[in-house]
């Protein structure tokens, strides 16, 4: 989600502001759940307040999120801010997940709250926010870029295409659990064809359940 504020000098980048007040309400077991915790408050005031300081003090915010980790306050506090939707082939997402949490499930997806939010935006404003699915963004990530660069009003750079491989000052604390690929990275890469990007058969019934979700936002996806 970007907002941008006027004539503010600066961009601010927020990694998953809601995770510990998640963790906190559902009380589920993450990797590195106490880290999250004492590392980051679970306070809705104090994390609206911290929202607002940084968004009073920088022209633009990127805050990410991850959709299962929103309540309706947050929807309700929504305002001004430009909501960008990434999407992925759910077997892949399930695959990729299960290396963390061996047995997921439709909530720990956020597939079902993702698709709630997209609905929810749309009527509110009248109209469809971005929606990007990640197998097409990889085929021409320089494309859909442009695109979102343009709807959001930013300017784009080539410099948003790689990077140098390693963490960054704005992860999470849990980052070492879920973003060691990402870490090893240096560019976008193609989406996966080789045949090891099977879905176990074990996680055949939860695929089920949520590619209908999947397909009502692919529908509305930049294409390439």
């Amino acid at each position: 989600m970007m907002y941008s504020f006027g004539q503010r000098l600066g961009c601010h980048i927020i990694d998953e502001p809601f995770y510990a007040r998640y963790l906190d309400r559902t009380g589920f077991q993450h990797p590195g759940r106490m880290e999250v915790l004492n590392s980051m408050s679970s306070n809705w005031d104090e994390i609206r307040t911290e929202l607002e300081n940084v968004c009073r003090n920088n022209q633009e915010v990127f805050l990410k999120n991850m959709s299962h980790h929103l309540e309706d306050q947050f929807m309700d506090y929504l305002g001004n801010w430009k909501s960008v939707f990434l999407i992925r082939d759910p077997s892949k997402m399930i695959r990729s997940f299960s290396k963390v949490i061996h047995s997921p499930t439709i909530d720990d997806l956020g597939i079902v709250r993702q698709a709630e939010i997209f609905h929810r935006v749309s009527e509110e404003k009248g109209e469809y926010p971005l929606v990007v699915d990640a197998d097409t963004f990889l085929v021409n990530p320089k494309r859909i870029l442009e695109e979102i660069c343009k709807n959001l009003d930013i300017a784009f750079s080539d410099s948003m295409l790689s990077w140098i491989p390693g963490p960054r000052p704005e992860d999470g604390i849990w980052a070492k659990y879920w973003y060691k690929n990402v870490h090893l990275s240096s560019g976008f890469v193609r989406p996966e064809t080789t045949v090891d990007s099977a879905l176990d058969p074990k996680f055949s019934k939860l695929l089920d359940e949520v590619l209908p979700y999947y397909h009502q936002l692919l529908n509305h996806q930049i294409k390439e």
